[in-house]
């Protein structure tokens, strides 16, 4: 799989294990290897299942294809879907918030001192990232030409990764935490219809600065709320002081960030010319036209 001429918008979905360090500490050792990695081999295999059963979930025809595993990192596990229409960004979303939760449900009862935390972003490719293919030499030859038993796989590079990763930081197990674009693009897509704006709680919190984001600016902090009892969540927040958070305040701040840092972001777009149907995010900005 390489790039195109087209341009192409891709979700990915971050999953994170909370505790591991201290958990694989001091376990024994068995003959198969350390007892800790049945709790990583559960992990992984939940995480497909639970997306995988998620995905049935929404309008086929709408939702397009279940996101697919791109590779794991350690103790992280990450996704990637390239979008078709602009509400997928927000079937995306949900799935992966119901996921992660269906997968903590199923560690906890085993694994309790085990959590997760999760995060989400877009970027678009080819020009302000890149998809590049990278050799993978075949294990089982002895050539040594690099045209010879070669297989290759897909790595993903640019500011939107970069910026993506480090949004992982600001995640917990009560934060999925979603990039301004994404946010933007879920935001509108729920006031469009695509579901009630009580089925996925966007919140806003205070700006962070992120390392390497935004020229050390604080970088806005917006996340999807993940706590499993509503009821709670809303009784700690009113004694919190925190009020609702409004879909139209965020578009407005998305929008207006978007519009004050133009050398760090832009409105993500789904090229018109590869998928005419959609109907919004279908602007591609001025540079990305003539690069």
């Amino acid at each position: 799989m390489g790039e195109s001429s087209h341009n192409r918008l891709r979700i990915f979905l971050s999953v994170d294990t909370v505790g591991s360090t201290a958990f694989k500490q001091g376990q024994e050792n068995l003959p198969s290897g350390p007892r800790w990695v049945d709790a990583f081999r559960l992990f992984y295999s939940r995480v497909g299942s639970a997306l995988f059963e998620q995905w049935r979930r929404p309008p086929p025809d709408l939702a397009g294809d279940c996101p697919t595993f791109w590779k794991g990192l350690g103790d992280e596990v990450l996704y990637v879907k390239e979008l078709t229409d602009y509400r997928q960004a927000f079937f995306a979303v949900r799935a992966w918030r119901d996921t992660v939760g269906s997968s903590r449900a199923t560690l906890a009862n085993k694994y309790p001192s085990l959590d997760l935390k999760a995060s989400a972003w877009v970027a678009n490719f080819p020009i302000t990232n890149a998809e590049i293919q990278l050799p993978m030499p075949n294990a089982r030859s002895t050539e040594k030409s690099a045209d010879v038993g070669q297989a290759s796989t897909i790595d993903y590079i640019g500011p939107s990764m970069d910026l993506g990763f480090r949004l992982g930081t600001l995640s917990s197990p009560t934060r999925l935490v979603t990039s301004v674009g994404l946010t933007l693009m879920v935001a509108e897509a729920v006031m469009d219809g695509c579901a009630d704006a009580d089925d996925l709680r966007l919140m806003y919190g205070e700006p962070t600065i992120l390392k390497g984001v935004l020229g050390g600016a604080p970088y806005p902090a917006f996340w999807v709320d993940t706590r499993s009892d509503r009821l709670l969540a809303d009784a700690e927040d009113h004694l919190l002081g925190k009020p609702v958070t409004n879909l139209q305040d965020i578009i407005t701040v998305c929008r207006r960030q978007i519009a004050a840092k133009p050398g760090h972001f832009y409105e993500p777009y789904i090229d018109p010319m590869l998928y005419p149907k959609n109907q919004k995010f279908n602007v591609v900005p001025a540079l990305h036209r003539s690069a």
